[in-house]
């Protein structure tokens, strides 16, 4: 063999070992996993501990928390595993419906956001991304309840922007939420905003539930609403979907001082069956419409209200018929 060759052999195996150690070194020092970008340093996940289970065909979990540590076994940061599986069949994914998972990374006071999983529609999929890159990058935890409503559909789907944002905010509470557990910070109720602190509830036990108007709950202790009460009203209606026009529920409390006067209408968004969305703050604002209405006026109110536009028709008539429900089942 001529030792032309015998050094162009060489060389060419000298330059496969140095290719295999970059790919090695790379693998081995380069962060590549979505829980190593989150630190930007590659990271093993340890004590792995589940916390919500998922259920249904629509679910917004957490799913598991984890240690997140370095290749000597030093505690980085901690890491927890939030997952949405929306309702809409989505043709394009694999699994056959929507569904996101991402890892929420947790380090000195900042959250960080990476995908595991983005399976939405292509026509809003990169504002989703733009979305959680922006809003999530190193943020302070305290600042995450106060990102901002963000519409995920590009501007030419503009059709599909109630759906597109309730992926956002779905993505919003589910980091709060995480970041709620991680800090051990006190969950709000909503109601004493309107109740005052220390209410006091008592289940009706003698009122007798409809087919819309399930409960009545009276106010024993109130420094806002004295004397008042509540009715737990839900009802099915159309609203407008991935797939088109689909059915979903919505439950509200219609919250009554003494004078059968209506205070306040509160919507848990987890008892908002419709697409979540822009539109769905409008419908809000809309129900805070109806505060100081009485149940003898009701249904005037109503009548007077067709021709206000919210931006989600369907969700405000199930609206309105749930306020008449409150004067056809049990005024």
């Amino acid at each position: 063999m001529k030792k032309q060759t015998l050094y162009l052999i060489i060389n060419a195996v000298i330059m496969v070992l140095i290719g295999v150690i970059v790919m090695i070194s790379i693998k081995s020092f380069v962060p590549q996993d979505p829980e190593d970008k989150l630190f930007n340093q590659m990271v093993d996940l340890n004590n792995q501990t589940s916390i919500e289970n998922a259920s249904g065909t629509s679910y917004a979990i957490v799913d598991y928390r984890a240690t997140a540590v370095d290749n000597s076994g030093k505690e980085v940061g901690t890491v927890y595993n939030i997952k949405i599986r929306n309702s809409f069949n989505l043709s394009t994914s694999d699994r056959g419906y929507g569904y996101i998972e991402l890892l929420v990374g947790l380090k000195d006071g900042l959250v960080s956001l990476e995908i595991v999983s983005l399976e939405q529609s292509s026509s809003y999929i990169n504002g989703i991304q733009k979305y959680i890159y922006e809003f999530y990058d190193g943020v302070p935890y305290l600042s995450v309840e106060n990102i901002p409503d963000y519409n995920a559909a590009t501007e030419e789907d503009t059709a599909a922007g109630s759906t597109a944002s309730t992926s956002t905010t779905s993505i919003r509470s589910l980091v709060w939420k995480a970041i709620q557990m991680h800090y051990g910070l006190e969950v709000a109720d909503p109601l004493a905003e309107y109740l005052g602190e220390d209410y006091v509830l008592e289940v009706d036990d003698s009122f007798t539930a409809t087919a819309h108007v399930t409960a009545k709950q009276n106010l024993v202790s109130s420094t806002e609403v004295p004397n008042g009460y509540i009715y737990t009203v839900t009802g099915e209606g159309d609203y407008v979907g991935y797939d088109g026009v689909e059915t979903g529920s919505i439950t509200i409390l219609v919250i009554f001082n003494s004078d059968d006067e209506i205070v306040s209408i509160y919507v848990r968004e987890e008892s908002y069956g419709h697409t979540y969305s822009f539109h769905t703050n409008n419908n809000v604002d809309y129900l805070a419409t109806y505060t100081g209405v009485s149940i003898d006026d009701l249904t005037t109110t109503i009548n007077g209200n067709d021709d206000l536009k919210t931006g989600a028709t369907y969700s405000k008539t199930l609206l309105d018929e749930l306020l008449g429900f409150i004067v056809s089942e049990v005024a």
